[in-house]
């Protein structure tokens, strides 16, 4: 962290803290289910994240047809969220989350697909 301090001819005093900024979060994300999962079976989104600025929070989305649904948000670790595979599922139902750092710079993870039965 850079800080600065001068005085200038106003007599004021000017501090200028200057954080560098690190790449955007890193993130991955399984999603635990039973081995076969059925419509309506419960699944638990778990998602491995990191920042050199710090994680603001996680959001758990659910990708239907129609565009991306989202489940819900977690400011704190763990970054966990339980669902379950909807009843008017197809063959597969798709998941995703996202993570966004205290500088609002964000990451998707990639799309995690279960086969449904």
């Amino acid at each position: 962290m850079l800080l600065a301090l001068t005085a200038g001819c106003g007599g004021g005093v000017y501090l200028d803290a200057t954080v560098p900024e690190g790449p955007p979060p890193a993130i991955s994300l399984v999603a635990v289910a039973p081995a076969t999962p059925f419509r309506g079976d419960p699944v638990q989104l778990v998602a491995t994240v990191s920042a050199s600025n710090g994680i603001d929070y996680v959001s758990f989305y659910r990708l239907d047809y129609y565009g991306p649904s989202l489940l819900g948000t977690v400011g704190s670790p763990p970054a966990t969220w339980g669902t379950s595979i909807p009843v008017n599922a197809g063959s597969t139902v798709s998941y995703l989350a996202r993570a966004c750092d205290a500088l609002g710079k964000c990451t998707d993870s990639q799309a995690v697909t279960l086969a449904v039965y």
